[in-house]
């Protein structure tokens, strides 16, 4: 799935992601340290996996794992 960031906390390594295709947001979710935190800004495109993509009331078990 995709996304955009809206914002990024670099003490904790976690985003707010508005996900494309109508599934609203996404707070607190882990982005991949191998990431740099200078990419990881509001306004980025990032990858995002889900433990469970199926399960679109529940959107949990995610991470940032690539930017674009």
């Amino acid at each position: 799935m995709f996304a955009v960031i809206e914002s990024f906390d670099s003490g904790a390594y976690t985003a707010t992601l508005s996900l494309k295709g109508g599934f609203g947001f996404a707070q607190d979710v882990p982005c991949s340290r191998n990431i740099s935190s200078a990419l990881l800004v509001a306004g980025a495109r990032v990858a995002v996996a889900f433990e469970d993509p199926a399960d679109t009331a529940v959107l949990t078990g995610a991470i940032v794992y690539a930017v674009f």
